[in-house]
């Protein structure tokens, strides 16, 4: 079994940033086991957005750990990337909970995970 945690020291005050993987909604995935297990069978078909590291970094992590072929695809700005998302040109993507919980409250995004040090 693999991670998404990472590790954090909050005795050095160490702010963590609440990454949800989101998305999937348009396939009736709810979790990183079905995410998982869908681009397995899925092999070159799912694609996830990023627009800066803090996005990317957490997906790369996902594809390494549980060996997904899946690929990642550049956007200029999250807000590019979350259209596309809701589109359905890409399948999942971390996005920090500002950015999306607008998407998330009017049923447009499904969280399947977080990723923080604590639940």
């Amino acid at each position: 079994m693999f991670s998404l945690r990472r590790p954090s020291d909050a005795r050095r005050g160490v702010l963590r940033a609440l990454r949800i993987p989101s998305g999937a909604h348009l396939l009736g995935l709810k979790s990183i086991p079905d995410l998982v297990a869908y681009a397995k069978a899925n092999p070159g078909k799912v694609f996830f957005g990023y627009a800066d590291t803090s996005s990317q970094l957490p997906a790369e992590l996902l594809k390494a750990r549980a060996g997904l072929p899946i690929e990642g695809v550049q956007y200029k700005g999250i807000a590019n990337a979350m259209t596309d998302l809701i589109g359905g040109k890409i399948q999942f993507m971390f996005a920090n909970y500002v950015a999306s919980s607008g998407q998330v409250r009017g049923g447009k995004l499904i969280p399947i995970a977080v990723t923080a040090s604590e639940p």
